[in-house]
């Protein structure tokens, strides 16, 4: 398997798994107080979703 291949899986699965835990976290802190290390979990895989942004614009760049 090439190296491109690799980096579009790599980052799919990553951003697909952040929104995952993205979604988790924040429902979870709509119905009930969510604990401190709940909410910096949350907000690193906000971070994580920011850092990846970049890696799935060339993706999508390279489709055009």
């Amino acid at each position: 398997m090439n190296t491109s291949a690799n980096l579009l899986r790599f980052t799919n699965g990553s951003i697909l798994g952040v929104i995952v835990l993205l979604t988790l976290t924040g429902l979870y802190g709509l119905v009930w107080p969510m604990p401190g290390w709940m909410f910096d979990l949350h907000r690193g895989a906000a971070w994580a979703l920011f850092a990846l942004a970049p890696w799935k614009a060339l993706i999508a760049w390279r489709s055009l």
